[in-house]
């Protein structure tokens, strides 16, 4: 690790050490009661915020070589954006406040919180990110540790966002190894990765992440196989295979989530019915030929029965599989059982999150990804804000994981 990152870490004020230095200073504890009874409650949070904060931005734009060194100010300058974007939203008075007692315990001028700012850090972020994906000593298996690596940038407002880092990894992948390798890949080793926030101080999450990250890669491959409504010929056979893959995950990923008929009917059947039109248009085939096509090709057996029934909803699927579980589903590819934690408990499914597994491990590679977690999280080294209670989390997540799995 360069001694620029070193330097800078150093300075990091962790939550215990700032309600530690509140709790032993009178004369900070009579600032904080004159802003109100909750003031000591979430001064050591947002004080070691803007702290951190403060810290990351003045050191916005430092160069670093390695990947590992570029990933962690990638996952530094997120989580500084994040938080910032959180002390902006303070009053002016209890703003002032923190940056006097930021002043008096650590003679650290506070940087003023606005959107700006907050853009820049996660600007820096990707920035970052981009680059450790560059440089001339990254490993596949690092992206993982990448936590801005889903974030889509929007050019302007009236137009698309442009893809995110994930997607282009994932979709460089698929054009070198073949969609097979790069989603055994994904599933493995990028299923929930970091999606949700890592540093406690600031929770950052998302409804069902894998689901989010998945179809964007796999609707992006669609898009990149498609021409104009009509694939040109080289592109059929990569295109069926992506429809049968996005169709057949979306079956199971949206049965295990219980969505209600509305959203059956309207996202998720419309989805699967465009990968049976790219199919149809793709091959010229219609009715039962157009069936069998389907069930040749791998396509799961509920939706070609749904196609033949001219049940374009899906309300027989959605009826036949109420209240059952995901291992009933008759599947064309086992790409859907990576969605098997979601017939876990909530304990175990949040301790998968945690560890970022995408399926029950066995016991060498849960020690595995585990030794990789300690690896970026070790409080003794990783000199990440929160990087101890994260520690934390991952050493009690390892725990539920053991138990669930059994000896």
């Amino acid at each position: 690790m360069g001694n620029e990152m070193q330097e800078l870490e150093g300075k990091f004020v962790s939550l215990s050490t700032a309600a530690g230095d509140i709790e032993t200073n009178p004369e900070i504890q009579g600032l904080l009661d004159r802003q109100g009874r909750m003031a000591r409650q979430i001064a050591p949070r947002q004080l070691a915020e803007l702290v951190n904060v403060t810290h990351i931005f003045n050191a916005s734009g430092t160069a670093y070589e390695t990947a590992p060194d570029l990933i962690r100010a990638s996952n530094r300058s997120f989580w500084a954006s994040l938080a910032m974007d959180d002390l902006r939203h303070g009053n002016s008075g209890w703003s002032a406040c923190l940056a006097q007692v930021s002043e008096v315990l650590y003679g650290v001028k506070a940087v003023t919180a606005d959107r700006e700012k907050a853009q820049r850090l996660m600007q820096d972020a990707k920035d970052y990110a981009r680059a450790s994906v560059a440089a001339a000593d990254f490993e596949r298996q690092l992206f993982q540790y990448i936590v801005c690596s889903y974030m889509r940038t929007p050019h302007e407002e009236w137009q698309e966002a442009e893809p995110s880092l994930m997607e282009d990894f994932v979709f460089a992948m698929i054009a070198q190894d073949g969609l097979d390798a790069a989603m055994d890949f994904f599933d493995e080793q990028l299923a929930y990765g970091q999606l949700n926030h890592p540093f406690p101080a600031y929770r950052f999450t998302f409804s069902e992440p894998y689901i989010t990250k998945r179809n964007y890669i796999l609707l992006r491959a669609r898009d990149n196989y498609r021409r104009y409504g009509k694939p040109l010929p080289p592109m059929i056979e990569p295109l069926i295979r992506v429809d049968k893959t996005f169709a057949n995950f979306s079956l199971v990923a949206m049965l295990g989530m219980n969505v209600p008929q509305g959203m059956w009917e309207g996202t998720f059947m419309h989805d699967v019915n465009s990968c049976i039109y790219d199919v149809q248009q793709a091959t010229g085939l219609d009715g039962p030929e157009l069936a069998s096509y389907l069930a040749a090709t791998g396509f799961a057996k509920p939706l070609v029965d749904a196609y033949l029934a001219g049940d374009l909803e899906g309300k027989s699927i959605k009826r036949g599989f109420a209240g059952s579980t995901l291992a009933a589903v008759e599947r064309g590819h086992d790409y859907s059982q990576t969605r098997e934690s979601l017939l876990q408990g909530q304990e175990v499914q949040e301790a998968m999150t945690v560890l970022g597994l995408a399926a029950v491990p066995s016991h060498e590679q849960l020690k595995i990804k585990y030794r990789a977690l300690a690896r970026i999280y070790n409080p003794d080294t990783s000199g990440l804000p929160g990087a101890t209670e994260m520690m934390a989390q991952i050493n009690h997540a390892r725990d539920v994981i053991e138990g669930y799995i059994g000896p």
